[in-house]
């Protein structure tokens, strides 16, 4: 090889350094912008997650409290028909003791 050639031969290979170099920063380029992409996409997937699971919660805290208000109107009718038959009850006795004090007053006339 010759001088000339052997200069011809160091300015392609600068040439293709230079070259590889631009296409390597390009590529590094290209892969920083798909890793960032990624990461907005990983973000916003674990977003869309905590967002669908909030959602999920207050639906499940809305069903409880539906549940819970069922419950407590069960309760206060219970004890409404508790106490009235508690009332009830109550008159009953208080019907058999006048009763038993009119058998009772209607007796000691007969006997008296």
């Amino acid at each position: 090889l010759s001088v000339e050639g052997m200069v011809q031969e160091a300015a392609a290979i600068r040439d293709e350094n230079v070259r590889l170099r631009r296409e390597d920063a390009v590529m590094g380029k290209e892969k920083r912008m798909m890793e960032e992409s990624l990461e907005e996409e990983s973000k916003a997937a674990k977003l869309r997650r905590e967002r669908e699971r909030d959602a999920a919660l207050r639906k499940a805290n809305a069903r409880l409290g539906l549940e819970n208000q069922v419950l407590r109107h069960r309760m206060l009718v219970r004890r409404v028909r508790e106490e009235r038959e508690a009332v009830s009850s109550m008159q009953a006795l208080e019907q058999a003791k006048r009763e038993v004090s009119h058998a009772t007053s209607g007796l000691l006339r007969s006997m008296g």
